[in-house]
C-alpha cells in the first residue's frame, strides 16, 4: 500500500512538472492522474481483503500492525 502511494505521488509530480512544459499534454496528462489514482485505490482496496482475509482465517487483526 506505502509503495503504490509513493508511486501515485511520484506519477503526478512528473507530469505537473512535464504539463509546465508541454501545454498540449495536459488533457492526457490529467487522463494519466486519474488513472494512477485510480489504481493507487485498487491498492488500497486490495489491502483491506487481504487483512480481511487473515483476520478471517486467523482470527488476527493486522489492520494497524506497521510492516517493515
Amino acid at each position: 500500500d506505502e509503495e503504490c502511494d509513493q508511486l501515485d505521488v511520484e506519477v503526478i509530480k512528473e507530469l505537473v512538472n512535464y504539463m509546465g512544459y508541454e501545454s498540449p499534454a495536459v488533457k492526457r496528462a490529467v487522463a494519466v492522474i486519474l488513472s494512477s489514482r485510480s489504481l493507487e485505490r485498487v491498492g488500497d482496496l486490495s489491502t483491506n481483503i487481504g487483512e480481511a482475509v487473515v483476520f478471517i482465517i486467523e482470527g488476527e487483526s493486522i489492520k494497524h500492525k506497521i510492516c517493515s
